[in-house]
């Protein structure tokens, strides 16, 4: 999906490309009329019998259909020169592309900080927990030892 901006500037261009130069000379006064045309998937495909017989019957008219003060080549120019410009779309756009990149750097960077907190947070626990584990595995192991050695209750005594 194109944003709206480059797809304004695609219309633009398009309507150039189709449409009819009215300081050229008739019927050379458009890019079709010379066999240049737009396919489906927007490129442009050129017959070179159509142009050639364009060429050889009216040179003049097809030189002014891109030399002409409206001609294709200035129209183009008008609009790339508007579009690609310092207060162009294009320019507009990529300054908000570089501002969301920013912004996309900066919580990215703030997730790996939140990250690295967390991950000292739980190492520091289970430190804390191993330990805890260590010194109840002693008292444990004391208690047992302390248990089997006590005196039986009801066991035979020899006095």
């Amino acid at each position: 999906m194109r944003p709206s901006r480059t797809s304004g500037i695609q219309t633009q261009i398009e309507q150039v490309v189709h449409g009819l130069v009215g300081s050229a000379t008739a019927p050379d006064n458009s890019l079709a009329s010379i066999g240049v045309t737009t396919q489906n998937d927007g490129t442009l495909a050129l017959n070179s019998t159509t142009l050639k017989n364009a060429l050889s019957s009216n040179f003049t008219g097809v030189s002014q259909l891109f030399s002409a003060k409206n001609g294709i080549g200035s129209q183009l120019n008008t609009q790339l020169t508007a579009a690609l410009g310092n207060s162009g779309a294009v320019n507009s756009y990529s300054k908000t592309l570089v501002q969301q990149n920013a912004t996309l750097t900066d919580q990215a960077t703030a997730i790996t900080n939140e990250e690295a907190a967390l991950t000292a947070s739980m190492t520091q626990q289970f430190s804390a927990l191993n330990t805890l584990l260590s010194s109840l595995q002693t008292t444990s192991a004391y208690l047992t030892q302390a248990f089997a050695n006590l005196p039986k209750v009801g066991a035979n005594s020899s006095n």
